[in-house]
């Protein structure tokens, strides 16, 4: 699994830092939410 640092963009797409947006998800796929970016 990719290591998401706190105070980045999220990669889920939503312009919001990753600590305010899906660090709650404990089940969130990083992995392939980083590869759909490509």
């Amino acid at each position: 699994m990719a290591k998401i640092g706190r105070n980045i963009l999220c990669p889920c797409g939503s312009g919001k830092k990753y600590k305010n947006c899906c660090a709650a998800k404990k089940n969130y796929d990083w992995d392939s939410a980083l590869l759909s970016k490509f």
